[in-house]
């Protein structure tokens, strides 16, 4: 925000200290000041104000309020009790809001027989060193007061409206201005606008329109001083794409108690500038009232929050100067913040309000004090840590990507919206509902790497990504909150049947070699949906997670991170043997649904100089009703070596089984 240091003074009873030192002191204590620029006898700050304090001070007047709690200085508190000319004319306008949720106060006023003209110097000066443009005296003066209270306000040439009724109504399909740069906007639907009965005035706290414009031919003004929903006014202006110093403010949650103070001030100016006569305001209110949050804070909580001992009557003077209403008690002071303090609500934005003032700089440092305790190791923490180093060891790569998750994943994965938790304020549609699975946003991840851009600039080869994080969903309109890891597995040049064969061993290392499960107890369950080909995978007949083919494109999986850790099987550490392994490849005829996993089960199964086995290769018949599956077995005898003849019975053995439980072998 750009403030004039005149300005200021105006504003000040009392010496303020040099430029220097102002800026220099709102840096350290309020917001910095990222710049000091000498312009035409004035000193122009350009202040970076921070979303917390945008309500009350995007206006010199909440400048001044901090300025004066700085320096033991008072405000002059004019503009909160305006007198005005006794009204001479009637007020015959009427406005009717149709959408009060969106436009919470209007007020108005109705002033006749002005002559709009060149604004005086002093005006044009102060305008123009603020970064505006000198329109005429109405025009200027409404900016005037905006920069000095907060309050953005609207003239519209009361002689240019179809009659004397403004309605306040939202946008529909086809509505479009012509704006008063001239410039036409296509309204999307659902923008608050200022109307006449005929034709569109305005966009509600964004821009006015040309239709109604105040000219050097305008002889009467209906000012406008409103206070709108922050959150529409910030939606609308990102839909149409229009930012203004009026929408920078109400978006920021202008206090309404300017809006009448704002009207006020203008009107009296514009009689100065403009002459005229003006009717009485009228002001709609539509806002429930809250009684003023009261915080309960002791000194000994100060103190030890601030780390310096500070006298009583010095935390009662700063919070005064800072306009909050200060109650003492026994060993607690009742704090109250003023109106246009909508940051204050907890004993920590107390305390901090009373240390920035007292100056950070004055506090002086000490070592703290803590009680030093041994820390158990968390069994989670290090069943995660032990889980990342084997995704890497396997190629993967960590991510940590957003918790939310828009309409489009909603689409796209076909989600059930009654099992999303929804946020009460989203940001934006992309960010709508907090994610019920990690698999969303690893596949929004993949997407925008696999492209031919990606490859070509990183030559990336295979895309392997992880992650381990919380999820969360409504089970019976309950909410819940749980840990999960979840994977993406693409290789650019394997095909789908030989990159699932990888992802398949590799699923297996992690089922038996680090998670040590028994073969017996795990099970697979077929699924398919609009998004995923791929089984539903059980530990003991609970359902664990789920793994597959997502989109057609890549394989993933996903886990309930709980369930690992409850697992109890023993952790048997691998013995070495002298003595070779042997493998032996057996083809088996099967049905084209049957999972392969089930017979590599019975297979392990058969003998117990079995060590491992996988899948070496599958092969659909022409008809596609039957596969053949070979699988590779790896055989050992930790106390000899095997000779072909015992391997022979072994793989006789085998065979003779399979053909039992009426599969084929080919030869």
């Amino acid at each position: 925000m750009i403030v004039s240091y005149n300005f200021l003074k105006e504003l000040i009873i009392g010496k303020l200290p040099p430029p220097e030192k102002v800026a220099e002191s709102l840096t350290m204590k309020s917001f910095e000041v990222e710049e000091v620029i000498k312009k035409d006898g004035d000193y122009i700050f350009n202040i970076d104000v921070l979303p917390n304090r945008a309500p009350d001070c995007l206006s010199h007047i909440g400048v001044a309020r901090e300025v004066c709690a700085i320096f033991g200085l008072k405000l002059k508190r004019g503009f909160e009790k305006v007198e005005l000319p006794k009204p001479k004319i009637k007020n015959n306008f009427v406005v009717e809001v149709l959408d009060k949720n969106k436009c919470k106060k209007y007020c108005y006023a109705l002033i006749e027989n002005i002559k709009v003209g060149e604004s005086p110097k002093w005006l044009r000066q102060r305008i123009e060193s603020l970064g505006m443009n000198s329109i005429n005296n109405v025009v200027d003066a409404l900016n005037y007061v905006m920069v000095k209270i907060g309050q953005p306000l609207h003239a519209f040439d009361a002689d240019k409206l179809f009659s004397n009724k403004i309605i306040v109504r939202n946008s529909k399909k086809g509505d479009k201005i012509i704006t008063l740069d001239n410039k036409e906007i296509i309204l999307p639907e659902d923008v608050l606008l200022i109307c006449d009965e005929k034709d569109i005035l305005a966009i509600a706290g964004i821009k006015g329109g040309k239709k109604a414009e105040v000219d050097k031919s305008t002889k009467r003004i209906v000012i406008e001083s409103a206070n709108f929903d922050f959150i529409s006014i910030h939606r609308a202006s990102k839909k149409i794409n229009l930012h203004t110093d009026a929408s920078l403010r109400f978006k920021n949650n202008v206090p309404d108690e300017f809006a009448e103070f704002g009207i006020k001030e203008a009107i009296k100016i514009i009689l100065e500038l403009a002459g005229g006569e003006n009717s009485d305001v009228k002001v709609l209110n539509y806002i429930k009232k809250k009684k003023s949050k009261e915080i309960k804070v002791s000194k000994t909580y100060i103190d030890t929050r601030i780390g310096e001992s500070l006298p009583k009557n010095k935390i009662i003077s700063i919070l005064k100067s800072l306009e909050f209403f200060v109650k003492t008690k026994k060993d607690y002071f009742v704090v109250r913040p003023p109106y246009f303090r909508k940051d204050i609500e907890i004993k920590e934005d107390v305390v901090e309000e009373i240390a920035r003032i007292y100056g950070f700089e004055n506090i002086k440092p000490s070592s703290p004090t803590v009680k030093v305790r041994t820390i158990l190791e968390d069994e989670k923490e290090k069943l995660k840590n032990k889980l990342c180093e084997f995704f890497v060891k396997n190629g993967f790569y960590q991510t940590r990507l957003y918790s939310f998750i828009g309409e489009k994943e909603v689409e796209k994965f076909g989600l059930n919206k009654n099992d999303l938790v929804e946020l009460e304020n989203p940001m934006s549609e992309n960010i709508k509902y907090l994610r019920n699975s990690l698999l969303w946003n690893l596949y929004n991840f993949y997407k925008e790497n696999n492209n031919p851009a990606s490859y070509l600039e990183r030559k990336l080869k295979s895309i392997k990504i992880f992650e381990i994080d919380k999820v969360y969903f409504l089970d019976k309109g309950k909410f819940v909150e749980k840990d999960n890891f979840a994977g993406i597995f693409y290789v650019k040049d394997f095909g789908v049947e030989k990159m699932s064969r990888v992802f398949s061993r590799f699923l297996f290392d992690m089922f038996f070699d680090f998670f040590k499960i028994n073969r017996n107890d795990l099970s697979f369950e077929k699924i398919k949906n609009n998004f995923l080909e791929g089984c539903d995978v059980y530990i003991k007949g609970k359902k664990v997670g789920l793994v597959g083919l997502l989109k057609g494109e890549c394989f993933c999986f996903e886990f309930d991170f709980a369930s690992f850790v409850n697992l109890n099987y023993e952790k048997v550490e691998p013995v070495l043997s002298k003595y070779p392994i042997a493998t032996r490849d057996i083809c088996v005829v099967a049905p084209k649904d049957e999972l392969s996993f089930n017979i590599e089960k019975e297979i392990f199964n058969c003998d117990k100089l079995i060590e491992d086995i996988f899948v070496k290769d599958v092969y659909y018949s022409e008809n596609g009703e039957v596969k053949h599956v070979t699988f590779t077995l790896i055989l050992r005898d930790r106390n000899k070596t095997l000779e072909d003849k015992e391997l022979d019975l072994v793989q006789e053995k085998i065979e003779k089984y399979l053909l039992e439980k009426a599969y084929k072998i080919k030869k």
